[in-house]
């Protein structure tokens, strides 16, 4: 597990503070390495996937790691950390607000740093196809974050697909919006891996 984790004491938590972008994310592609370098798996076909924390991690792994992967899928994924964290819904109190702060940063202090690491800041740097996923009523992830990030993919000329559930929250919950959600991933993922296919078929 990636630093920052829960379940492993407050130290380990807190080795992750301020770290979203950047030790977090080492700690991730080091172990995209580790299982790469095992003699079963095919390093050229790894995927990154993820949800909420870990859609986040998709996309930046893609922006920092690009190499390591042949794409990746967000679900409720942040894009943009400062509009992440002066979003103020009402139904989240203070207090979960001053914690998420403190664990990934201030934007009025920080501002310039959660720029950087946000996947949003990074559109040129991703090469690989990206899918983005998002239930419209997410009530800790908001669904522009997805929105403006698919948007300025297509904007930029890179491959990117988007899928919103219009009934769903931050988690699928729905049982039917579920297989929807992984007959596309799988979809997804063997469309990135059919080059490959044609490669080994020449």
């Amino acid at each position: 597990n990636f630093r920052g984790s829960d379940g492993y004491g407050v130290s380990f938590l807190h080795a992750g503070r301020r770290r979203y972008g950047t030790l977090m994310q080492d700690d991730i592609a080091d172990g995209a390495r580790w299982l790469a370098a095992r003699p079963e798996i095919d390093a050229g076909r790894l995927g990154v996937m993820g949800h909420s924390f870990g859609g986040y991690s998709a996309q930046m792994q893609l922006v920092r790691y690009g190499s390591l992967y042949r794409c990746g899928v967000s679900l409720a994924g942040v894009s943009d950390l400062v509009a992440w964290l002066e979003w103020r819904p009402y139904y989240l109190d203070g207090d979960w607000l001053a914690s998420r702060r403190d664990l990934v940063g201030d934007p009025s202090r920080e501002g310039a740093r959660l720029r950087d690491e946000s996947p949003l800041s990074h559109i040129g740097r991703i090469a690989d196809p990206l899918l983005l996923v998002h239930g419209v009523n997410d009530e800790k992830v908001s669904v522009e974050q997805s929105r403006r990030m698919a948007a300025a993919l297509r904007q930029a000329g890179k491959p990117v697909e988007y899928l919103e559930f219009a009934d769903e929250g931050h988690v699928l919950e729905k049982r039917e919006n579920s297989v929807a959600f992984y007959t596309r991933v799988a979809s997804f993922f063997d469309g990135c891996t059919a080059s490959i296919k044609k490669e080994n078929a020449r």
